[in-house]
C-alpha cells in the first residue's frame, strides 16, 4: 500500500468499483453492483443496480448514508 494513501481514520480514503454485468439477474433484476470500501475500517458497502447508469445515484445514496451515520465527510474517493 502506498504510504501517501494510508488512512488514519474512518472515511479518510474510500475505494470504489463497479462490477461488470452478471450473467444471471438477481431477484430484484440487478445485473451490476457498486462497492465502496473504507480503507481504515475495511467496511464494505454494496449497492445493486439494474443499469450501469445508476452508479452516480448510488454514490450519492452511499455518501448521504455515511455522512449521516458518522457525522464525518469522506476525504478521498479512489
Amino acid at each position: 500500500m502506498n504510504k501517501e494513501n494510508c488512512a488514519k481514520g474512518i472515511l479518510d480514503y474510500i475505494h470504489s468499483d463497479v462490477w461488470v454485468p452478471a450473467s444471471i439477474r438477481s431477484h430484484g433484476s440487478a445485473r451490476y453492483f457498486a462497492t465502496f470500501v473504507d480503507d481504515y475500517s475495511r467496511k464494505i458497502w454494496v449497492y445493486f443496480m439494474r443499469e450501469k447508469s445508476e452508479v452516480f445515484a448510488k454514490f450519492k445514496e452511499w455518501k448521504a448514508e455515511v455522512d449521516n451515520q458518522t457525522g464525518r465527510k469522506d476525504q478521498v474517493l479512489a
